[in-house]
């Protein structure tokens, strides 16, 4: 600090020696592109397990051009999808040191994610209402859906029911995607894609230790035996206290302990994974739990009592059968059941002619369902690919109550079932060696909402080798869910909400210039209607949803993607955003309007030890309560060292190395306005595997 001069805000400082840390990850690549020239080839594993150890420094730097299966239900190159797509690869979350699914997705162009300090929420160009619980972008495991029946939400955090270290990559699929995947699919589509046995191929242990005494351990085993049987089977446990003491200076009185909050942060997870495949036939099954305290004393309950938690358990099993009927058409068949329980566990304050007493109310959700899907893709000449699909979903059992337990109130007490269908075709023709022409449509149905009809377009055409243009136009919906339609729109039935709609247009232009470098960008508008909103009931006081908003928003991303040929490679994205309710004008609450990320990555002298910085910057939000949520910096580092001795894996992380102070909008169930987040944090982990790949 004494080399800083005294006229520098402390902004800019966290900024120059962030850029000092990059400069210094260039500096010791040079230093390895010479030793490089040393190494002798080494044998290449097959490409689907290939680790970025292994690779020649030339095979290193070059950038590949992913392919990509969720866009259009086949596999295809990114550059033909018909939307804009990200790629994040196990090698990325290793190199950056990501814990959950949330922190990857920050990590990518147009996308950011809130923390409430009880769950992780997604916003995507410039569109996330606090307490939605990330119900406008659809999540796949494996093709699965992941949303629950009730609130039709996603858990990205630590909630996540699939280890991270379990991902081999993160499909990201920009823009409507309804015309494939029905509702939820709003603003785009994320597919995680799972390791197979073949990846692992033995057993393989990993511990970590971070901040806040948290602790996590996870035990795996994959292998790939002669017989073609692919089987892996995973289980994880993670515990934390959290920080000892939070403050909110909402709740600053002597009343709610100085607005202190003490040991009310922790929480604890498990997760199952299993997965098992021969020949055209999988089986995946899926169990995770998580308990979590509520330290902001969100939805009314006591401030500073660590006994009010949530307890989520998510689990599923998924049969798919995937097989080639010939060389030009392959049947794909998934039968699922599922299931969601959430136990909010909340103390709350009950009057008593004696005064006000403790008591532990309870809100408890139960879901259960099973579905079935089938879809054909067919290619009929080099020319032409057509896809056709069908889905039906059973929802068995979507509950839930909300009672006292004592003294016993009940205060409802919800039973429902429901189903719903869908029908939907794509067709890929290729027009000339440069247009690509893709049109889609899909018909959803369901008693509840009745039917809705989406489609899709998109124009690829290639002026040139190496570039790409795409025009792109979709249509989406998001139908109301269980507790927007019945425990806040009682004694309404589901038809008094409409599902909401988005139309999007959009231009993409993607340039690779040699083997080094990829520049793209992206501009787009859409316009949401009858977005499902919660209001007061100015003749009952209760709180209801109704279709009211309007928005429409504009803007662009662009990014640029490097690896130079002295081993340091680089990811800078920009994103700016306008998004407006389209009644009143006003900015949208929790959307920024200018949004920066760098990723640099090196080797650090040693043949496979590596260095990764991350900078993410955010600009200046608007709050619930029109305050602003001011701009920041974050910079995370790490540390990897992999295949020691061939057996371990070593990383060391700092997230939010400069210690940066800042907070996200809060939800209407916080008194809060804005939830300060965590500063510096550190993470230690190690992996040891007992049998090579």
């Amino acid at each position: 600090m004494q080399l800083m001069n005294q006229s520098t805000s402390p902004k800019c400082a966290r900024v120059k020696l962030s850029l000092a840390l990059g400069l210094l990850l260039l500096s010791s690549a040079p230093a390895f592109a010479q030793e490089s020239k040393q190494v002798a080839p080494q044998e290449k594993p097959s490409a689907q397990t290939q680790d970025l150890s292994d690779l020649s420094i030339e095979e290193l730097m070059k950038i590949k051009v992913h392919s990509v299966y969720s866009a259009s239900k086949f596999l295809q190159k990114v550059t033909e999808a018909p939307a804009s797509v990200s790629i994040i690869t196990a090698e990325d979350i290793k190199r950056y040191g990501y814990t959950t699914l949330a922190a990857a997705i920050r990590s990518v162009r147009g996308f950011y994610v809130n923390d409430n300090r009880v769950s992780s929420e997604l916003g995507a160009r410039g569109f996330a209402r606090p307490g939605d619980n990330n119900t406008r972008v659809l999540l796949l495991v494996d093709g699965h859906r992941v949303s629950d029946n009730i609130y039709n939400s996603a858990l990205i955090g630590t909630g996540f029911p699939i280890d991270v270290d379990l991902i081999e990559r993160i499909e990201i699929i920009r823009g409507p995607s309804s015309s494939l995947y029905g509702t939820n699919a709003f603003f785009g589509v994320i597919n995680v894609i799972t390791k197979r046995g073949a990846d692992l191929g033995g057993f393989e242990v990993s511990m970590q230790r971070a901040t806040f005494d948290t602790y996590e351990g996870r035990v795996s085993f994959g292998k790939q035996f002669n017989s073609g049987l692919d089987l892996i089977v995973s289980a994880s446990l993670a515990d934390t206290k959290g920080p000892a003491k939070l403050y909110f200076k909402e709740f600053d009185n002597p009343a709610t302990n100085n607005g202190v909050a003490e040991n009310s942060d922790g929480g604890n997870l498990s997760k199952f994974f299993a997965s098992i495949s021969w020949r055209e036939f999988s089986l995946q099954g899926v169990y995770s739990k998580r308990q979590k305290q509520i330290p902001t004393a969100a939805f009314g309950i006591v401030f500073n009592d660590p006994g009010s938690n949530v307890d989520e358990t998510r689990g599923y099993l998924d049969f798919k059968y995937n097989k080639a009927l010939n060389q030009n058409v392959e049947l794909i068949g998934r039968l699922y059941y599922d299931d969601y329980y959430l136990n909010s566990n909340n103390v709350r304050l009950f009057p008593t002619a004696a005064g006000d007493i403790r008591v532990n109310s309870r809100f408890i959700s139960q879901g259960v369902w099973w579905g079935a899907e089938a879809t054909v893709t067919a290619s009929i000449s080099d020319r032409y690919k057509l896809t056709a699909g069908t889905e039906f979903r059973n929802n068995l059992a979507q509950d839930d109550k909300a009672y006292f337990e004592e003294p016993f109130i009940q205060f409802f007490d919800d039973h429902h079932s429901s189903h719903e269908g869908a029908a939907y075709g794509e067709g890929q023709f290729r027009l000339s060696q440069r247009v690509l022409l893709n049109g889609g449509v899909r018909y959803d149905y369901s008693p509840v909402f009745g039917g809705t009809t989406n489609p899709r377009f998109a124009l690829v055409y290639n002026p040139l080798q190496k570039t790409t243009v795409k025009v792109l136009y979709g249509q989406a919906f998001r139908a109301p869910n269980i507790y927007e339609s019945f425990v806040h729109s009682q004694p309404g039935p589901f038809a008094t909400l409409k599902p909401e709609t988005i139309k999007t247009a959009e231009v993409v232009v993607e340039q690779y210039f040699g083997d080094r470098v990829r520049v793209a960008g992206s501009a787009f508008s859409y316009g949401i209607r009858n977005l499902i909103t919660r209001i007061t009931d100015p003749q009952s006081g209760n709180q209801t949803f109704v279709n009211v908003g309007r928005v429409t928003s504009s803007g662009f991303e662009s990014e640029v993607e490097v690896k130079s040929n002295f081993g340091m490679q680089g990811l800078f994205s920009y994103a700016y955003q306008s998004s407006r309710d389209s009644d009143s004008g006003a900015k949208l609450s929790n959307s920024p309007a200018h949004m920066l990320k760098l990723n640099l990555n090196t080797r650090l002298g040693f043949r496979n030890t590596f260095g990764g910085l991350e900078l993410q910057y955010m600009s200046d939000r608007k709050t619930l309560a029109a305050q602003t949520a001011e701009d920041f910096l974050i910079t995370n580092f790490t540390v990897l060292t992999q295949q020691f001795k061939n057996r371990f894996d070593l990383s060391f992380s700092i997230y939010n190395l400069f210690d940066t102070r800042y907070g996200n909008p809060a939800s209407v169930d916080h008194r809060q306005d804005i939830i300060p987040q965590d500063g510096r944090t550190f993470r230690l982990k190690l992996t040891y595997r007992f049998t090579g790949k």
